[in-house]
């Protein structure tokens, strides 16, 4: 059974899937009605999907922390003069400690998100991807750009901007950012990164990004504008955060336009 959930509904469906050590294990199951949300509501959008079975039921309980059996997708969309500094902050108080969080622009991928919202919404619409040649800010991997790397160690937060550090060592992977920041030297550190302690340590994070991109506030319409790409493009930018071992353990999905 996989059953999804917002605020407004929850709809499910009854799937045949083969056992796990055959390929047939793994499908895409698409779930009738799409995900709508109404076109009066702005801001945090959550979507939870649930999967269970009878020899492997879910216990009842919306925990995608502690529960391999939830998902759970957190969307905020934000643009105009809408501020996202207080998200900013929320989102480096939740950097596990030992842990990193990377910045990524999503590209092309901000189409297919909000249209899979099922409908437009007032707060983008047309739905317009933002020309990647365009944009002013980080280093290209694949399909998308890496922003920014932040990584928590002890009481202190060090984020470094990818562009800056690829700059200072050209021989960096930009996915390896965070392991670098454990074994950079000060200086260097000094030059490329900014760090935040103690009790307001995670507040670097939004202080960092702001002065990546030169500007004077953290509002939608800023940041999209700094960016680039054109000036009705969309901007996805994907939060992606690991722990002291490097494994994936969340993420969040912010999506800024003019």
């Amino acid at each position: 059974m996989l059953r999804t959930t917002s605020l407004n509904s929850s709809v499910g469906k009854f799937v045949d899937l083969a056992d796990r050590s055959r390929p047939e294990s793994v499908q895409v199951v698409e779930i009738e009605p799409a995900w709508q949300i109404p076109y009066e509501l702005t801001g945090h959008e959550c979507l939870l999907a649930i999967v269970s079975c009878l020899a492997d039921k879910w216990r009842g309980v919306f925990d995608s922390n502690n529960d391999r059996h939830v998902g759970q997708r957190n969307l905020t969309i934000a643009s105009g003069h809408t501020p996202i500094t207080s998200l900013l902050h929320l989102l480096g108080q939740r950097i596990p400690r030992g842990g990193a969080l990377e910045v990524l622009h999503g590209g092309d991928a901000v189409v297919p998100l909000l249209r899979g919202l099922g409908g437009r919404h007032r707060d983008v619409d047309p739905i317009v991807a933002p020309i990647m040649d365009q944009i002013a800010h980080g280093v290209t991997i694949g399909d998308s750009l890496h922003l920014l790397t932040a990584v928590h160690r002890g009481s202190d937060i060090v984020v470094a901007p990818t562009e800056a550090m690829v700059q200072a060592v050209p021989t960096i992977d930009p996915l390896a950012v965070a392991r670098y920041l454990d074994a950079g030297n000060r200086q260097l550190m000094r030059n490329v990164a900014m760090t935040g302690s103690g009790d307001t340590a995670h507040e670097v994070l939004a202080t960092s990004l702001q002065r990546m991109l030169d500007i004077g506030n953290l509002e939608a319409g800023s940041i999209a504008a700094a960016l680039g790409g054109g000036a009705d493009a969309a901007h996805l930018l994907r939060f992606v955060a690991s722990d002291a071992e490097g494994r994936f353990i969340g993420g969040y999905s912010v999506v800024v336009s003019r």
